[in-house]
Parts: structure tokens; C-alpha cells; sequence
């Protein structure tokens, strides 16, 4: 079963620093679009939160692999 998908835009205002330093990461890491980079962050900064809110939920939890 295909699960459906919706598409969103989304528009952010970054410096020009801001953005040659997304390019040099782009370069490295062999994403084809800014949007990529963008995505690859976002899914890393839910995961810290995430792990983060485990932790800080079980005071027995040591160390969370994600």
C-alpha cells in the first residue's frame, strides 16, 4: 500500500555566508540541491531532539544509536 505524500515549500532568509558555507557542505557531502542539505538537518536536529527528550524521560537510559 502507497502512503500518500503531500509536498510542502518552504522558504527561509539566510545570509550570504550562511549560504557559501551550505554550498562547501553540499560540495562535500554530494547533495545535488540546497533542499537536500536542508532535509539532511532537520532529520539530524529531530533525532538530537528526540534522543533528547528520551533521556531526559527515562533517567535510566545511557546511551541512545540512531
Amino acid at each position: 500500500m502507497k502512503k500518500a505524500m503531500k509536498r510542502v515549500r518552504i522558504e527561509i532568509d539566510i545570509s550570504d555566508e550562511t549560504y557559501e558555507i551550505m554550498l562547501k557542505l553540499m560540495k562535500k557531502r554530494k547533495y545535488e540541491k540546497v533542499e537536500d542539505l536542508l532535509f539532511a538537518y532537520m532529520g539530524t536536529m529531530y533525532k538530537m531532539e528526540l534522543a533528547g527528550a528520551l533521556l531526559e524521560n527515562d533517567k535510566n537510559l545511557s546511551l541512545i544509536k540512531t
